[in-house]
């Protein structure tokens, strides 16, 4: 897999793109300079802070480890003047409506423009970042004379990085041909199919490929309101749907509880602000993003009308998905947020076998949230339970036994189970007491109104 002709490269970033790129990079034996910061010489302890990934990768611990003083650095851009490849490798934050925050990519491309230009010609700026589209170009423009400018939109998926970057399902370069044959040269290994476009091509690749994801999951929420509105089980339905030669098998057609991690947001709200500015068709952009945005206050309603105030909620799960230990934009902080918003007087505990409490004081201080360090224990202190993220560990645990025992110190004689993720469903299915009483999808209509209309009687 390595490299006959190895090249120096400098990757520009502090997360996780930029260490799985550069850790890959050198896998293929290039000559790797990871570039943690704008500023040169580097600030007291960046470069031993960034000499570890930021962000739990399987598998990228170890290449690190192995390629670090081999064919690995963690460098100053100052230095690296006379290389030949840039990789624009940041993780471009959002903000909380999915908006992208473009001021840490802003530094780094001003940073570039300060370079020697004496040995400019052929030196090849590679972008991977998720940007707007219409960056590439203007990219080109501002490092004019200095750069060439490629975008290769990173495809890489959390828990599933390192073996998507090495030998990828498939590959598309925006940019002149001459640059983009740079580029390919640096991934003798590809097999799969590559194609060349444009710098807006290739960007609008990127927004597509994440606005059609997020369609499919607003989709299938849609979907999942309506028939369980009246009284049918929304996943036989798309299992059914699946089955349709014209619908893609592997599709993100699942009911649950939406998009999170603000990846396919923010690219509804690249494309959403697109269409405005273009007086195109908007409202198809604004559906998908509110109806993904309103799983909240639905859930919100639900644990009010089932959960009685004072009480403790248990949230299972914080990370964004399975597979990392990022909690970018997780549904589980979203719910936490919502719920201290409330002002309902809930108290909030967690769990989350990924999740380190001593790295992360924000969950307690900005989230209210108390982590546990067991479900045992996690199970003994609260009055109902989410579940966010379906980590194994999590699981695996008897929740059925937890809904019908309740505790002595419950304010209820139940204690209800939300489950957003339906992985519990057949397991709560098979107890048709606890199904009944207990489990709580917490989103849908016909269940709302239920829930509605008991806390009413009560009332």
């Amino acid at each position: 897999m390595k490299t006959s002709n190895p090249k120096k490269i400098a990757v520009l970033g502090n997360w996780h793109l930029a260490h799985v790129t550069a850790a890959c990079m050198a896998k293929l034996g290039h000559e790797v300079h990871l570039v943690p910061s704008p500023q040169s010489p580097l600030p007291q302890g960046v470069q031993q802070k960034f000499s570890k990934p930021q962000l739990f990768e399987p598998m990228l611990d170890d290449l690190w480890n192995e390629q670090l003083g081999k064919n690995l650095f963690i460098s100053d851009l100052k230095s690296l003047a006379n290389s030949e490849f840039f990789f624009l490798s940041l993780d471009t934050p959002v903000d909380e409506l999915d908006h992208v925050q473009m001021d840490d990519m802003a530094q780094f491309v001003d940073a570039l423009k300060l370079l020697p230009s004496a040995t400019a010609q052929g030196r090849v700026v590679i972008i991977q970042s998720q940007v707007p589209v219409g960056t590439a170009d203007r990219l080109k423009a501002e490092l004019s004379g200095q750069f060439e400018i490629t975008n290769m939109p990173e495809n890489l998926r959390l828990g599933k990085a390192i073996g998507l970057f090495l030998e990828p399902e498939f590959m598309y370069l925006g940019g002149a041909s001459a640059a983009v044959a740079k580029v390919r040269s640096l991934f003798t290994q590809w097999t799969c199919p590559v194609r060349e476009l444009s710098l807006k091509e290739s960007e609008m690749v990127k927004h597509s490929t994440n606005f059609y994801l997020a369609t499919c999951v607003s989709f299938s929420s849609f979907i999942s309101d309506v028939c369980e509105s009246i009284g049918v089980d929304a996943s036989n339905v798309i299992n059914v749907l699946k089955l349709d030669t014209r619908v893609n098998p592997k599709a993100p057609l699942n009911p649950g509880f939406g998009f999170a991690g603000g990846t396919l947001g923010r690219d509804v709200q690249i494309l959403r602000g697109v269409a405005r500015q273009s007086e195109e068709f908007a409202a198809f952009g604004d559906a998908i993003y509110e109806i993904n945005t309103h799983r909240i206050q639905r859930l919100i309603k639900s644990v009010e009308a089932q959960v009685p105030r004072g009480g403790r909620i248990g949230l299972l799960g914080l990370t964004y998905k399975v597979g990392t230990d990022t909690l970018r934009r997780s549904h589980a902080l979203a719910i936490a947020k919502s719920l201290i918003q409330a002002d309902l007087g809930y108290s909030l505990v967690g769990f989350d076998p990924k999740v380190k409490k001593e790295l992360h004081a924000e969950l307690s201080s900005e989230y209210g949230i108390k982590m546990m360090d067991s479900l045992e224990h996690l199970d003994q202190a609260v009055d109902a339970a989410i579940l966010c993220t379906p980590w194994p560990e999590i699981l695996q645990y008897d929740w059925v036994r937890f809904a019908k025992n309740g505790t002595e110190n419950s304010t209820t004689r139940r204690k209800y189970f939300f489950d957003l993720t339906a992985q519990c469903a057949p397991v709560f299915k098979a107890d048709s007491e606890a199904l009944n009483q207990y489990y709580c999808p917490g989103l849908f209509p016909a269940r709302m109104r239920e829930i509605e209309d008991q806390a009413s009687k009560l009332s």
